[in-house]
C-alpha cells in the first residue's frame, strides 16, 4: 500500500513456524500459551498485522480507506480458530468498533482514534496469549507496536474536542530519565516536563498501588521549582501525554510508563510534596517489553470533571512502573503531555495560561529603610535575582527569550496568581514584618529592557518573626478582575520584591512562582 512495505523485509525474520510437524521445533511454543493458530492462521494474522500498519496511515482519510476491511478480515480469521465463546465476544467488539467508527466518520476523529487504540490493544494480549514461539509473537508485537505509532502521529494532529484552555508541556528532545524500585517496582525518580525544558531527576514515592506520587520539590535541591500556579478556577477536563523510550532491551516483565498532573496547595512550603490528582493520572500504552525501539507510547483521558482552584500549585510528572527482576530498572526518553481546563470566569474558551516558575531560588534584598534593592525576575522555567529597585527597568537576559512565551494578536490580562515559598532555615527578626510583592514586567525582542506595566501589585501572606523551616507556610496572592493589554509582541515576567520594617538590612529567599490569565484579542 505503501513504502511501509520496505520496512517488513527485517520482519519476516520473526517468522519460524513449525510447519513440518515431523520434525522437532527448534522454536517450540511456550507451555503456558492459552491460544493456538495452525501455521496458516499465524501467517494469516502476521500478513493482517502487516495491513494494520499500511492502513493506519494519515493519507487514508475516513470514511474512505483500507482499515475497515482488515478488521473484517481479522475477524474472519477469528472465526476459523479455536476460541472461547467469551474470547471470540471480546475480539469481535474490539474490532467492530473501529469498523463502525471509522465508516461514520469524516476524518480522522479522537473517537475513532480511541475505538482504532482499544482494538489494537486487545490484539496485543491476544498475541501475549497465543501458543506460537517467542520469536514469532516478538515479531507479531513489533508490527502492533509500528501500528501504535501510526496511530500517535495521526492523534497528534487531530484538534482535541474538548473546549478550553489548553496547557501543552513539552521537552523537546531533552531526555526524560525515570527509575523504579527493582524489589517493588515502584517508581523512585520523576521528572516534571515544562514547555521546551525537563527537570531533573526528582525523588518520588508512591502509595501501595502505584497510583497516586508524591514529589517534592525542595527535597535534595534547589533547581527544580516547576510548579506553576492557576490564576482561575475552573474544571480539569482531558489529559493527554506522550512517551517515546530510546531504543532498549526489557529483560523480564513490562515497563508501564506513567504521566500524571500533581498539585500542592498555596499555604504549604515548596517541601510539601505535590500529589497525584485522583483520576488525573495516565498509563501509556504500549507497555515496554523485549526489544524496545522507534516506538511512542501514548495516553489519554476525555470527559473529566475534576475541579481546579484558583492558586492551586501544579506540576506534569512522568514516572514508570516496574515489576521484580525486570531490566533495567530506568528509562531514558522523550515526553510531552498537555491538560485542557475550562476555566469559570474567562468567557473565552481559548484563554491562554501562561505559567511562571523560578526552578532556583531568587533574593529579595532590602535596605535599613525595609525599601528593596533587589528583586526576582521569573519565567517558567528560567529566574535571576536583579539588583533593581522598584519599580526600576532593568536589562534582560537574553536567556529569559526560552523561556516566555507571547501571545499571538495580543490580548488582555485578567487575573495573576503569585506564590513565594521561604528556603528552610533563614531568620525574621522578632517585631519584623516581611512583605513580598510581585509585578508585571514586559519586554520585546527588539527592546530586551523589562518595563513595569499595568500597575497591578500582588500582595502576598505576610511573612512574619521566627525562623522558617521545610513546615512553615508559603506565602501567597491573587489579583483578578483585571483588563490590562498586552501586545502581541510582549514577553511578561513576574518580579517579585520583598518590603520590610526592620531597622537592618537583611534578604530573604526562596522560590518563586505564579501564573496569568489572559483572553486574546477578537475572543
Amino acid at each position: 500500500m505503501n513504502d511501509s512495505r520496505s520496512a517488513k523485509v527485517e520482519l519476516r525474520s520473526f517468522r519460524p513456524h513449525c510447519e513440518d510437524h515431523c520434525k522437532p521445533c527448534p522454536n517450540p511454543p511456550p507451555r503456558n500459551c492459552l491460544i493456538r493458530f495452525t501455521p496458516l492462521q499465524a501467517d494469516i494474522f502476521e500478513e493482517l498485522l502487516d495491513d494494520l500498519i499500511d492502513s493506519i496511515q494519515f493519507v487514508f482519510t475516513p470514511p474512505s480507506g483500507p482499515l475497515p476491511d482488515v478488521f473484517k478480515e481479522l475477524q474472519n480469521l477469528f472465526k476459523s480458530m479455536r476460541l472461547s465463546l467469551r474470547d471470540q465476544a471480546d475480539l469481535f467488539a474490539a474490532t467492530e468498533l473501529p469498523i463502525t467508527a471509522y465508516e461514520q466518520s469524516e476524518g480522522w476523529t479522537t473517537a475513532l482514534i480511541a475505538a482504532t487504540q482499544t482494538a489494537l490493544t486487545e490484539l496485543y494480549a491476544l498475541s501475549l496469549l497465543a501458543c506460537v514461539s517467542s520469536s514469532v509473537k516478538d515479531g507479531w508485537v513489533i508490527r502492533i507496536r509500528m501500528a501504535e505509532t501510526n496511530l500517535a502521529g495521526i492523534e497528534n494532529t487531530v484538534p482535541p474536542v474538548i473546549s478550553g484552555t489548553t496547557l501543552v508541556f513539552n521537552g523537546g528532545s531533552n531526555l526524560i530519565s525515570l527509575s523504579f524500585n527493582p524489589t517493588t517496582g515502584f517508581a523512585t525518580t520523576g521528572v516534571v516536563v515544562g514547555q521546551g525544558f525537563v527537570s531533573q531527576s526528582i525523588p518520588v514515592t508512591t502509595d501501595g498501588s502505584s497510583s497516586t506520587v508524591s514529589i517534592a520539590l525542595a527535597s535534595g535541591s534547589e533547581g527544580t521549582n516547576y510548579a506553576f500556579s492557576m490564576p482561575q478556577s475552573g474544571t480539569l477536563n482531558a489529559i493527554t501525554a506522550s512517551f517515546t523510550p530510546i531504543p532498549t532491551m526489557v529483560a523480564g516483565e513490562q515497563i508501564i510508563i506513567q504521566a500524571q498532573l500533581c498539585r500542592a496547595l498555596p499555604t504549604t512550603s515548596l517541601y510539601t510534596p505535590f500529589v497525584t490528582i485522583p483520576g488525573a493520572v495516565l498509563l501509556l500504552i504500549p507497555s515496554l517489553s523485549g526489544s524496545v525501539s522507534g516506538i511512542t507510547c501514548t495516553g489519554s483521558l476525555n470527559g473529566l470533571n475534576i475541579s481546579l482552584n484558583a492558586e492551586d500549585r501544579l506540576v506534569v510528572v512522568f514516572t514508570l512502573i516496574g515489576n521484580v527482576g525486570t531490566t533495567p530498572t530506568f528509562i531514558l526518553g522523550t515526553g510531552s503531555a498537555s491538560f485542557t481546563v475550562a476555566l469559570d470566569s474567562s468567557p473565552a474558551s481559548n484563554a491562554p495560561i501562561l505559567p511562571f516558575a523560578s526552578v532556583s531560588t531568587v533574593d529579595l534584598s532590602f535596605n535599613e529603610t525595609g525599601l528593596p534593592i533587589s528583586g526576582g525576575a521569573v519565567a517558567f522555567g528560567f529566574s535571576q535575582t536583579e539588583s533593581v529597585t522598584l519599580p526600576q527597568s532593568f536589562a534582560v537576559n537574553p536567556l529569559f527569550n526560552q523561556f516566555t512565551a507571547t501571545v499571538p494578536g495580543g490580548g488582555k490580562i485578567t487575573s495573576v496568581a503569585a506564590y513565594f515559598g521561604v528556603k528552610s532555615g533563614q531568620v525574621i527578626p522578632a517585631n519584623s514584618t516581611v512583605n513580598v510583592q510581585a509585578l508585571l514586567y514586559r519586554y520585546t525582542n527588539e527592546n530586551l529592557t523589562a518595563t513595569a506595566f499595568g500597575n497591578v501589585l500582588v500582595r502576598l501572606t505576610a511573612l512574619t518573626e521566627g525562623t522558617y523551616t521545610a513546615n512553615s507556610p508559603g506565602a501567597h496572592g491573587i489579583v483578578s478582575g483585571l483588563n490590562i493589554e498586552i501586545g502581541e509582541d510582549d514577553h511578561i515576567l513576574l518580579v517579585f520584591f520583598a518590603l520590610s520594617n526592620t531597622v537592618i538590612a537583611n534578604s530573604i529567599t526562596g522560590w518563586a512562582s505564579g501564573g496569568i490569565s489572559v483572553i486574546p484579542n477578537g475572543s
